[in-house]
């Protein structure tokens, strides 16, 4: 049976192809804006790496001295003074040979400590093998940010002059951002891996100074070491992980338009 074309289907039909129209004219008429988008958002992106390597610290040790009134009394404390050790990431396992002397100082008020210190440093080099493979992991970090930059140029000068379309470098920019994203989720692993072992290291060496002190009498100045987390380092972290996600999708976004 033949269906006729009353008034309301014209109407209808004529609605939906104009606004299918105006959807996609819209669309690529944001495609600009998604594209200035994704450049700053690479650059601050790289500024973000760059400042958490360089200018934050990586790693916060609260080193903390006590006096008490009677000696071997951990209850009655007087007073304590505290200093806090930092490290910024660039001082790769080297920032470690400064807790040290710390480290063999406070072990040398306890006697025969010969054993408990070899099975520290031990644990502490288990840490800077972590710190190394961080680093390792994180020079990818800037070459994969850079690479996306270049493709970004790349990008816009062949637009111009009419060499190949957009879709070859975007698309290698998605792969870039993807590899980045794995790096950045690997490097904030093995940043909490080394928070992890370093705790575990200076929690040993509490529970030894201690012990010591309630055993004795002459031990009246027992020490307190832990591991602080850098907020501004493991917020950077997290951000840049995320901004390698958004870039991900605004770039998928720009690829197909409506």
């Amino acid at each position: 049976m033949e269906k006729r074309l009353t008034q309301p289907r014209l109407q209808r039909a004529f609605t939906a192809a104009s606004l299918s129209t105006h959807l996609s004219s819209t669309s690529y008429l944001e495609r600009p804006i998604f594209e200035h988008i994704i450049l700053v958002l690479n650059v601050l992106s790289l500024c973000i790496c760059v400042v958490t390597f360089f200018a934050l610290p990586f790693l916060r040790i609260h080193f903390r001295t006590y006096t008490y009134l009677e000696p071997g009394d951990l209850n009655n404390s007087v007073k304590y003074t505290t200093q806090i050790l930092t490290w910024p990431s660039y001082t790769n396992d080297r920032g470690l040979s400064h807790i040290q002397p710390t480290l063999k100082r406070i072990l040398s008020y306890i006697r025969d400590a010969e054993n408990h210190e070899r099975l520290i440093m031990k644990e502490l080099a288990a840490v800077r093998r972590e710190w190394r493979n961080y680093h390792a992991c994180w020079l990818l970090d800037p070459l994969c940010s850079i690479a996306t930059l270049v493709y970004e140029i790349i990008k816009r000068v062949c637009r111009r002059r009419r060499f190949i379309s957009d879709a070859a470098p975007m698309f290698a920019m998605v792969l870039m951002l993807f590899i980045l994203t794995i790096v950045r989720a690997s490097t904030t692993f093995y940043y909490y891996s080394i928070l992890t072992k370093t705790s575990s290291v200076l929690d040993t060496v509490n529970e030894l100074v201690k012990e010591y002190a309630k055993k004795t009498s002459d031990a009246d100045v027992p020490y307190e070491l832990h591991v602080n987390v850098s907020r501004g380092y493991l917020m950077g972290s997290m951000l840049s992980v995320f901004l390698a996600v958004i870039n991900i999708t605004l770039i998928m976004d720009y690829l197909d338009p409506i």
